[in-house]
Order: structure tokens, then sequence, then C-alpha cells
């Protein structure tokens, strides 16, 4: 199956305001937290759907958590355990399964099932599925730089191509054709980037919607499609 002529091949997702949903509702944080859970199933089937090569979806920053109760960042974690349900999905849609994340804060019980997934699906081809854990891009930035002064490169090493060998996700993830952001604020309108990596958002096209991730609909998903579609993508010409 081809794509699409000016479709997205990779399409990453930011989705905010579980907790906002929660509270409008005088609901408990975390249940709307397993939203992002139950979510994110539909959104891997509505990508599948439409043949898209990569589809990347934050769970959530460092910076994000410093200001949380330690027993709803505890939660959070746990519902990370979660995502083994879905290998039964991935392993019959062919699905790879790839992690971005600081593995040191998580448990060990974590860190073996998440790279077990990984491993499970590594030779699959039809979509990549890729989930930050606990990622911002100026984290990453800080991890490679660590690496490169353990590696030991001089000065007259360091360049671009060497420094993108000792990223996360460079190698093996495309930058993303679009990113979309649930949820714009109603009494600003403003609308904002986040801490995704600056140096592989240069060409992507943004779509902010209103709705909070939880809302999230598969006509939003498909309208956010068919906006990228109308652009004229200069990378392409």
């Amino acid at each position: 199956m081809k794509l699409e002529e000016n479709k997205p091949s990779h399409i990453a997702i930011i989705p905010d305001w579980n907790r906002r949903r929660a509270r409008n509702r005088k609901m408990p944080d975390l249940l709307w937290h397993r939203e992002w859970y139950e979510k994110i199933k539909k959104v891997i089937w509505w990508a599948n759907d439409r043949v898209i090569e990569c589809l990347t979806v934050w769970w959530l920053s460092k910076e994000n958590v410093l200001d949380r109760d330690p027993e709803e960042v505890k939660g959070l974690l746990k519902l990370v355990n979660k995502l083994n349900d879905l290998l039964p999905m991935m392993q019959k849609e062919n699905i790879k399964f790839i992690n971005i994340w600081d593995i040191e804060l998580f448990s060990a019980k974590t860190i073996e099932l998440l790279k077990s997934i990984e491993e499970k699906t590594k030779d699959n081809t039809w979509m990549k599925l890729v989930i930050w854990l606990w990622y911002s891009w100026l984290d990453e930035i800080t991890r490679a730089t660590k690496k490169i002064v353990e590696a030991g490169l001089s000065v007259g090493d360091i360049n671009e191509n060497e420094f993108k060998k000792y990223l996360d996700w460079w190698l093996e993830i495309p930058d993303p054709d679009l990113i979309i952001r649930t949820w714009i604020h109603n009494w600003t309108d403003c609308v904002r980037h986040s801490w995704i990596h600056l140096a592989r958002s240069t060409s992507s096209e943004y779509i902010f919607t209103k709705t909070l991730w939880p809302d999230f609909t598969e006509f939003e998903f498909q309208k956010a499609i068919v906006e990228f579609n109308k652009t004229k993508r200069t990378k392409w010409k």
C-alpha cells in the first residue's frame, strides 16, 4: 500500500490537559490520566488504518512532574506498565514499539517490561509506535553531552553528524512531519511548543486543537491530516 502524496509519514502528538478535564468534572486526577492510555489505543488504530509509518506520543515530561503530588506521579508510573497490554495488538498489526526515556527514572520491573516489549516487536515492520516516557529535549541534550564526554571525544571529533549519534531518537526515527497538540488555553488563546526537541521539528507542521486529550476524536485526527495535506512542503520540492 502506497502513502498518499503529501501525506504525513510521521505524526507526533502532545496530549495535554488530562488533569484539567478531571478537575472540571470534580474527579480524581489519576482517573483521567488513565484516559491517556485508553485514548492512545484508539489513536494507534486510527494511524494504522491511514498507513502512517510512525506515530509518536508523549507520555510525560520531567519538568511537568516537579510540582505534582508524589502519589499522582507514582500512579502515572504504574500506568506505564499497562503498555504491556498493547503487545498482542502490536504483534497482530506488525507494529514496532520504541521507548524514548531516561531509564534511571524507572523501577527495575518497569525497565525490564519495556525492554521486553521492544525486543518482542523489534522485527515488526508496518508502523513504528514511539512513546516519550518522561522526556524533554533539554534533558536529552544534557544526557547526550554526558555520553560524548564519557566516550572521550575531543573537540575536533564533534560535529553535527557525530552529535546526532548520541541523541535518543535521531538514527531510527525520522523528524515528525505533523505535530498535533491538544488544547489551547481558552482564556488567552495561547499556543506553545512544549518540550519537543526543537532540532527535530524545524520543518514540522503544527496543528493546535481546543480539545482536551481525553475528548480528542478520530474526526479531529483526520482533520489534522487533511489540513497537513493542504500545505506546500518546500522540503518535498
